[in-house]
C-alpha cells in the first residue's frame, strides 16, 4: 500500500522535465535550490514546447510491462556522525518517498516518473558494504537474483562477471550522459563492461581534490591560491612550503599532537593522488586497447621525490593513517580552524556543510609550473561505477533501463548535485565551482592502479609506511610479477565477449 500511495503521489508531483527535481521544501540536509543564470526571463523568451528537447527523444519507446528492476548498491548513512566518518554510500539509485531534501527527492522523482513511462518498477536493494561480494556469490551459484549492480570501481574489476555493455540494446555508451573519460580508461580490447555515468554521483563524491581552510590563508597572508591555480603556479613546492608555515604546538608541550595546528591533514592513500597529480601513471593502453605497464620514468622519480618528502614529513602533516583516532583526527582538526590544508573527496567537503569557517576547494597541485594541466584521480573504494551480471536473464531490458535512467540524470539528478548541493551548500564562492570544473574535467583512470597487478599499485604507499624514498630497486622487485598479471590479465580479456 506505502508503495502504491508514492507511485499515486508520484504522479502529481512528477513532470516529464522533471521539473520539481532540485526543489526542495525543507532545509534538512540540503539548502533549498538557488536560482541559476538563464532560469529568469520573460514567457516570451520560453521556447516553445515542440522545440525542447526531452530525454525519451534519445531512446525508443518502450512498455516493460512491469518488470521488476533488481539494482544492489551500498548502503547511504543517511544520520552517520559526520564529524567521525564520511558517507560514502549511494544515496542516488533509488528512494522510497518524499523527504524534503534535494538529491532523495530528485530520486524518487526521477525513478518514479521512468516507471510510469515505461511500465516497470525499481526493485533496490542496499548492503553496507561490498554489494560486489554478494553478486559474485549469486553468480557463481548461477543464480539470477540481481539485474545491475553499483559498487566502488576497485571492487569491479572482475570483468568476466559482466555484460559487454555494448551488445546490450539499446545502451550506447557514446551518449554524452556517459563518462567518456571512463570509457576510454576502463574498456579493455575497445570493449566496456562497467561504465559511469550521471545516473550515479559516488564516483564524483569519491574525486579527490584539495581543500583550504580560509581563516587559516588569511592569518597566515598566504597569496590566492584561486590565482594560483588559474596561473598555473599551484605546484606542490608550493603547497609543501605553504603547509610549513602553518604548524603550531597549540598547548605548548614541546610536541605536536592530535590536538595541534597542522598546515596538511591527509592519508597514506594520497601519496598515489599526488603522483597522479603530478601526471605519472601506472599504466598506458597499447594500440589494441590493452594495459601495459609504464610507470618507470625520469618523471616518476622526480615526482616520487617530492610526493614522498611531503607525506613522510609528520612535522607538518597529520595523517588519519597514524593518527589516534584515525579520520576522526583530521575532520576535527579541519572544521576547528586547526588544519590548513585537507587532502580528501568531495563527499568529506560536502560533509563540511556544518562547519562556520570558510573553506574552498582546489586541484591537486602540479609537479611544476611547465605541467600541461592539473590532474586528479579517485578513491578507488570510495567511488562508484554500474554493470550488468552475467547471470541477468533480461540484460537487454536491463540495458534499456540503464540507458533511460542515464538519460533521465542529466538534468535531475547531475543538475542538483552539481548546481545545486555542490554550488549551494557545500561551495561557497564562485572561485570554487571554477574549481569544480578543473577536478571533474580532468580526472585520472588507471586500470592498472585500479587491478593492482603484481602489488605495483601499493608501491608509494608501501615505501612510505617503511620511510623508504628508494623507488628504483622496490619497483625492480615488483616488475617481473606485474608483467606477468598484465600478460594473464590480457590472456583473460581477450576471452571475453
Amino acid at each position: 500500500m506505502k508503495r502504491i500511495l508514492c507511485l499515486l503521489l508520484a504522479a502529481l508531483l512528477t513532470l516529464p522535465l522533471f521539473t520539481a527535481c532540485s526543489e526542495s521544501k525543507t532545509n534538512r540536509e540540503d539548502e533549498p535550490a538557488k536560482e541559476t543564470a538563464g532560469s529568469g526571463g520573460s514567457p516570451d523568451q520560453t521556447p516553445a514546447e515542440e522545440t525542447e528537447h526531452h530525454y525519451y527523444d534519445d531512446i525508443a519507446e518502450k512498455n516493460l510491462n512491469g518488470f521488476g528492476y533488481r539494482i544492489i548498491s551500498r548502503l547511504s548513512r543517511v544520520d552517520h556522525d559526520v564529524q567521525s566518518f564520511t558517507d560514502y554510500g549511494n544515496n542516488e539509485i533509488d528512494a522510497e518517498e518524499l523527504d524534503g531534501t534535494q538529491i532523495n527527492d530528485c530520486v524518487f522523482n526521477r525513478n518514479r516518473e521512468l516507471e510510469k513511462r515505461y511500465n516497470f518498477i525499481f526493485n533496490a536493494t542496499q548492503i553496507d558494504l561490498n554489494p560486489m561480494n554478494t553478486v559474485k556469490t549469486s553468480i557463481l551459484a548461477q543464480s539470477d537474483d540481481y539485474d545491475a549492480v553499483v559498487d566502488s570501481i576497485g571492487s569491479m574489476v572482475s570483468y568476466e562477471m559482466f555484460y559487454n555493455l555494448d551488445n546490450l540494446d539499446d545502451m550506447n555508451l557514446s551518449e554524452p550522459c556517459w563518462d567518456q573519460n571512463v570509457n576510454r580508461s576502463l574498456s579493455v580490447g575497445n570493449k566496456h563492461y562497467v561504465a559511469v555515468g550521471d545516473m550515479l554521483i559516488l564516483d564524483k563524491k569519491g574525486t579527490w581534490c584539495h581543500l583550504f581552510n580560509k581563516p587559516m590563508a588569511a592569518d597566515l597572508q598566504l597569496e590566492n591560491l584561486y590565482d594560483a591555480v588559474r596561473e598555473g603556479t599551484w605546484t606542490m613546492d608550493k603547497f609543501y612550503s605553504m603547509s610549513q608555515t602553518a604548524v603550531q604546538d597549540l598547548n605548548g608541550n614541546g610536541k605536536l599532537e592530535e590536538t595541534d595546528r597542522w598546515g596538511f591533514l591527509t592519508e597514506s592513500y594520497n601519496i598515489n593522488i599526488l603522483m597522479f597529480g603530478g601526471g605519472t601513471r601506472f599504466s598506458s593502453k597499447n594500440e589494441e586497447d590493452y594495459p601495459v605497464l609504464d610507470m618507470m620514468n625520469d618523471r616518476t622519480v622526480e615526482v616520487f621525490e617530492i610526493a614522498h618528502k611531503i607525506m613522510a614529513d609528520r612535522d607538518s602533516s597529520l595523517s588519519m593513517s597514524w593518527s589516534k583516532n584515525g579520520a576522526a583526527d583530521c575532520l576535527k582538526a579541519f572544521s576547528e580552524d586547526r588544519g590548513l590544508f585537507y587532502m580528501t573527496g568531495i563527499g568529506t567537503a560536502m560533509e563540511f556543510r556544518y562547519m562556520d569557517s570558510d573553506f574552498g576547494i582546489l586541484p591537486i597541485p602540479k609537479y611544476d609550473e611547465q605541467q600541461d594541466a592539473y590532474y586528479t584521480s579517485f578513491s578507488k573504494y570510495n567511488s562508484a561505477c554500474v554493470a550488468v551480471p552475467v547471470s541477468c536473464l533480461n540484460a537487454d531490458t536491463v540495458g534499456f533501463i540503464l540507458q533511460a535512467t542515464c538519460l533521465a540524470s542529466t538534468d535531475t539528478l547531475k543538475t542538483t548535485f552539481y548546481d545545486t548541493v555542490l554550488n549551494g551548500v557545500t561551495v561557497r564562492d564562485p572561485e570554487s565551482r571554477d574549481m569544480l570544473d578543473i577536478l571533474f574535467g580532468n580526472r585520472v583512470f588507471d586500470l592498472l592502479f585500479i587491478n593492482n597487478w603484481g602489488s605495483m599499485a601499493d608501491l608509494y604507499s608501501a615505501l612510505l609506511s617503511m620511510d623508504s624514498n628508494v623507488l628504483a630497486s622496490a619497483y625492480k622487485r615488483r616488475e617481473k610479477a606485474t608483467l606477468r598479471a598484465i600478460d594473464e590479465a590480457i590472456r583473460e580479456y581477450e576471452k571475453l565477449d
